[in-house]
């Protein structure tokens, strides 16, 4: 099993790491963010993020529709491809 980074136990270190794979989990009402890779210095490992919540991206003109009353809504430093400025909509989970 690889070391665990984050979730189980802390360990802060920076090292590179080729990920190989990665996926998500919600779990108990928590989104977690798994990535798994290889490292010269640490083998195999898994890299677990749990204090990022999902977002994804509307245009900043875009009004907010009924079924998104779940989300945050922040005006953020981006554009998308088409130059328009857009906000991040975040979510407790997916």
């Amino acid at each position: 099993m690889p070391p665990q980074i984050g979730y189980f136990n802390t360990m802060t270190t920076s090292t590179p790491i080729f990920i190989l794979t990665s996926e998500w989990q919600d779990l108990q009402r928590r989104h977690l963010l798994r990535y798994y890779g290889l490292s010269r210095e640490l083998g195999t490992v898994e890299v677990v993020i749990d204090h990022q919540k999902p977002l994804f991206f509307i245009p900043r003109s875009a009004s907010f529709t009924a079924g998104l009353h779940h989300a945050e809504r922040k005006a953020v430093p981006l554009k998308n491809f088409a130059g328009e400025d857009v906000d991040a909509l975040y979510f407790s989970t997916r």
